[in-house]
């Protein structure tokens, strides 16, 4: 496939990108369209300096990153410049790849940075920070949220002077609305509950802990919420228990129903 590379002072560069990536210094020959776009972008005009100028923990520290099968990104420096794999460039989308490689992060991530931000700068203080469940819009500026999970470690060169921030992320979508469903589904089952005719009372647990109670089942046996939620049933209705106590026994072996008539 073909590499056109437009730098910002408008050369263009056309390339070959699996004839030319043993062109590349050793530490970019990794496979990926990321390498040759690396290896031919013009780093002149950012603060990381000419290519053949890095420092070596730089350059281990890119080559780490392309060979990282999960999204990956190396952020340079205080003003975060930004190296990343093959992976990581679905994440940031095409809109935003064609001027987010050598750009800052605060800058490519402008609309999230409030949430990220303190991120970057506590892993350039050295913690190592994780990120969970951050929401991102992709799908090139369409409304479309999708989560993932953020590891920022710091990099230090030889002198152990932390030098830049190790980026890595996984998707968390499925996760995240899984989560959400279970959620909906449950707050949907207190409102069926709460606005039923009847009395109902929800236990869980081997203790039979009361997780939800209607106004029904409170007037019928003269109980405040308060007094049932959060406890287990026997404790919160000691009346019921010597009676109520084998029948429960029995649906939670049998999976069976059991009607009791007063």
């Amino acid at each position: 496939f073909l590499i056109l590379c437009l730098h910002r002072d408008y050369t263009l560069r056309i390339m070959f990108a699996e004839e030319n990536i043993d062109q590349l210094p050793p530490f970019l020959q990794v496979p990926g369209e990321m390498s040759v776009l690396i290896g031919s972008f013009n780093w002149a005009n950012t603060p990381l300096g000419p290519l053949e100028q890095w420092p070596a923990t730089l350059k281990f520290s890119v080559n780490m990153m392309l060979s990282s099968a999960f999204p990956a990104m190396i952020c340079w420096g205080r003003s975060f410049v930004q190296i990343y794999n093959d992976s990581f460039r679905s994440i940031i989308g095409l809109q935003k790849h064609s001027a987010a490689l050598g750009e800052s992060a605060s800058a490519t991530f402008s609309e999230i940075w409030q949430t990220l931000g303190p991120s970057f700068h506590r892993a350039m203080e050295g913690e190592t920070v994780s990120a969970p469940d951050t929401m991102l819009a992709l799908n090139d500026g369409l409304p479309e949220e999708q989560y993932f999970q953020f590891s920022f470690s710091p990099v230090r060169d030889e002198s152990g002077e932390v030098q830049a921030v190790f980026v890595v992320c996984i998707e968390t979508t499925k996760k995240v609305m899984a989560f959400n469903d279970l959620n909906a589904y449950k707050n949907n089952i207190k409102r069926v509950i709460r606005q039923a005719p009847v009395g109902i009372c929800i236990v869980n647990g081997d203790s039979l802990f009361v997780t939800e109670v209607n106004s029904a089942f409170l007037q019928i046996i003269g109980k405040r919420k308060d007094e049932l939620v959060n406890r287990p049933y026997k404790d919160a209705y000691n009346s019921a228990e010597a009676e109520h106590e084998s029948i429960v026994e029995q649906v939670i072996r049998t999976g069976r129903e059991h009607t009791v008539k007063e």
